[in-house]
């Protein structure tokens, strides 16, 4: 049974980024078996969100942003 992953970006991945989050989501999963859902959301403003089953891992620049006006 394939893994469900979903990578958050501000825009649509190219193919070279697809097959790179591909690899990172398998080594995290740790499954060859990845079912990819890809979201654009131009909100994020930049970087990337993967959400492995219940695990996400945020690297968006509104993350960031969220994170520096949560210290002030």
């Amino acid at each position: 049974m394939a893994q469900h992953v979903t990578v958050t970006t501000a825009v649509e991945l190219t193919a070279t980024q697809r097959k790179e989050v591909m690899q990172v989501a398998q080594a995290k999963a740790g499954t060859q078996e990845i079912e990819l859902k890809e979201v654009v959301n131009p909100a994020v403003i930049g970087g990337i969100r993967l959400t492995i089953g219940s695990k996400q891992y945020d690297a968006t620049v509104l993350n960031q942003l969220e994170t520096l006006r949560n210290l002030a």
